[in-house]
């Protein structure tokens, strides 16, 4: 990925956006319906009750090749990817945040799972602190990748935002509000 190896580089540059078909694809992951079953059930309560009353456990960590993160930030999820959660991983499992940085612990993955190689590797979008300080570890392990927070860039998401960014101040101009933000 261009974007990735140019911020470690300490060359990024906003280029070469992709397209929905790119975000798509993956949908097609879930067409094993006991994959889907057991996804179903981990993502849609964590956000709710939290890894202890949904009684997961160890489960999701253990069994995963690629444990992707979609998640809002609150106090149940801070944290939730930790030290413990991590030691559950295969040492051939990917971790993929693109939620929110926060809620993986970073010194729990860097020093833990990624210096020591007890993860295959990382693919990091969003960080506890952003952006991500010059001389950050991630910027030059080998076994992450590591984007400016533009997981989600694509042509189309450029068009509607800006779009949408100039139907909202030009209703606000006229003392109306299309899309109210807090």
């Amino acid at each position: 990925m261009v974007i990735a190896a140019e911020l470690g580089a300490d060359r990024w540059r906003p280029t070469d956006t992709g397209g929905r078909r790119d975000a798509r694809t993956p949908g097609a992951f879930f067409a094993d319906r006991d994959l889907r079953q057991r996804c179903a059930l981990w993502c849609a309560g964590i956000g709710d009750t939290g890894l202890d009353a949904l009684n997961v456990g160890c489960a999701p960590f253990e069994q995963a090749d690629v444990l992707s993160i979609h998640l809002v930030l609150s106090e149940r999820s801070r944290g939730l990817v930790d030290e413990q959660a991590l030691g559950w991983m295969k040492p051939s499992a990917l971790l993929i945040n693109t939620a929110r940085g926060p809620i993986v612990d970073e010194a729990a993955l860097l020093i833990h799972a990624l210096e020591q190689n007890r993860l295959k590797g990382a693919a990091l979008d969003v960080f506890e602190r952003e952006p991500l300080a010059a001389d950050h570890p991630f910027r030059t392990l080998p076994n992450v990748l590591a984007t400016p927070h533009v997981g989600y860039v694509s042509e189309q998401n450029y068009r509607l935002f800006f779009s949408q960014m100039i139907e909202d101040i030009q209703a606000w101009t006229t003392g109306h509000s299309i899309r109210m933000l807090n």
